[in-house]
């Protein structure tokens, strides 16, 4: 059935998000370590938004989805990076 095929494809992307997301959050840490011996701030806003940028630029996907992600995606790695679990 098409439909079955079709959950199948979108569950196999599924998995490939959170995997680019584990690889971020681990991304995300080390450049937290780098950030912290260069003593570099680690809200760095206008990164942030030349990221979101090129972001909207790279995809057909509406451009308010892509901020909303990835405002949650730079609030989660404030997070990481003010509890300073790095590894």
């Amino acid at each position: 059935m098409e439909l079955e095929k079709l959950r199948k494809e979108l569950a196999k992307v599924d998995s490939k998000i959170v995997y680019l997301l584990e690889q971020r959050k681990n991304t995300v840490l080390k450049i937290g370590k780098i950030k912290e011996l260069k003593g570099i701030h680690m809200v760095q806003k206008e990164r942030e938004q030349k990221t979101l940028q090129r972001l909207v630029k790279q995809t057909n996907v509406d451009p308010k989805i892509v901020k909303k992600i990835y405002f949650i995606l730079f609030s989660y790695s404030h997070k990481l990076q003010k509890k300073k679990r790095y590894y």
